[in-house]
């Protein structure tokens, strides 16, 4: 899925450069529209998100912008790529206004706990079916804000809602805020591709259970946080890992604790029990990731 990123780069003097868009859409279209892998054109990326600082009327042009693009994906591609906008915010549902301008729904959630993640979902996926066309996801998953790639993956395939993943590798201009994997094929956490797969932690309804302490690993990871906010000159690198920390901090909160200590072994046989331990928050071998 190909995605229109800053198209305020499109304004100039207040006014859109018609032209300049034509040209841009037509050269994408020329140079991938035939790409066997080209599942999807998504002619902006967020247009009903303004930035802090931002002329007042740049969300209006932007608006304007992303439905002329979804026109021209229609008009210059012969191939009828489906054409979509993935708006910022599902509830508040500009993407309603969009719906004959695209041939697929789309939205962005990077909401903190799973019951809010579950409402974007279900207001998108009522808006969708009103005007019986199809709904996906095309942005998800970000550690810094503590929206966790299996809650929120999870989340999307009980609403049996498609997704895509924001970034697959974690790079240099984004830092470590989105990703999966690193540079050099790390993994950022065995539980994000796992998640991808279907296979989920074993976690409460709630993304934080009640009276969640974990003491001291709560303490510092605060601790650091606080550090990084007070001090002035802190870097911005200093300031995601502490973001990241408390991010997993709040995911840590959702693992159910062992009831029990998983079962040992049958002294007459070195073999493990078939039944795998109820537990995935524990540090002993099991099937479920």
């Amino acid at each position: 899925m190909l995605t229109i990123g800053e198209t305020q780069s499109f304004i100039s003097n207040g006014t859109i450069n018609r032209d300049q868009l034509r040209a841009f859409v037509t050269d994408l279209v020329d140079a991938v529209g035939k790409e066997p892998a080209l599942a999807f054109w998504d002619a902006s990326n967020e247009p009903d998100y303004n930035a802090a600082g931002s002329p007042e009327n740049q969300q209006t042009l932007r608006l304007d912008i992303a439905r002329q693009a979804a026109s021209l994906f229609h008009e210059l591609d012969k191939s009828k790529t489906p054409v979509t906008i993935g708006f910022a915010y599902a509830k508040t549902m500009t993407m309603t206004t969009f719906a004959d301008a695209v041939d697929v729904l789309s939205f962005h959630d990077y909401n903190p706990t799973r019951a809010a993640i579950a409402g974007d979902i279900a207001a998108a996926k009522a808006f969708a079916t009103s005007v019986h066309k199809q709904l996906m996801d095309t942005e998800i998953g970000c550690i810094a804000r503590a929206n966790p790639y299996d809650v929120t993956l999870e989340e999307h395939m009980k609403a049996k809602v498609g997704w895509y993943v924001w970034e697959l590798m974690i790079t240099k201009r984004w830092g470590n805020v989105h990703g999966i994997f690193y540079p050099d094929g790390t993994v950022r956490d065995p539980a994000i591709p796992a998640a991808i797969m279907g296979l989920f932690r074993n976690r409460g309804d709630n993304v934080i259970l009640e009276n969640a302490n974990r003491e001291n690993w709560v303490d510092t990871d605060v601790g650091l946080a606080q550090a990084w906010l007070d001090k002035p000159d802190a870097t911005w690198n200093d300031g995601l890992n502490a973001a990241e920390k408390l991010a997993n901090l709040l995911e840590g909160c959702q693992l159910i604790a062992c009831a029990n200590p998983p079962p040992a072994p049958s002294t007459s046989s070195a073999r493990a029990p078939k039944t795998p331990p109820p537990c995935a928050s524990c540090s002993h071998a099991t099937s479920n990731p």
